[in-house]
């Protein structure tokens, strides 16, 4: 998890400054770094096949990401 700090640190960038952080992390990651399950497959596969059949299903990618921030401090509050 990361420490509140950091969090806070985030929190107060800029619109330019997150954007350059969020490029520099990920420049630091390989996608060696991250292994899809058996699961995580199917499950973009099943997600994909759902667009194709119903494209006007899709979500705006912002909706998304506030929606994916939501659920994070959600569970960041039942964990603490």
């Amino acid at each position: 998890m990361v420490a509140l700090a950091l969090q806070e640190a985030i929190a107060s960038l800029d619109r330019e400054q997150r954007l350059e952080l969020r490029d520099y992390l990920d420049s630091t990651m390989d996608s060696t770094d991250v292994t899809l399950t058996a699961e995580d497959e199917q499950l973009i596969r099943d997600r994909a096949a759902e667009l194709d059949a119903d494209p006007a299903a899709a979500v705006d990618s912002r909706a998304a990401i506030a929606d994916l921030r939501s659920l994070h401090e959600a569970r960041r509050k039942l964990a603490a």
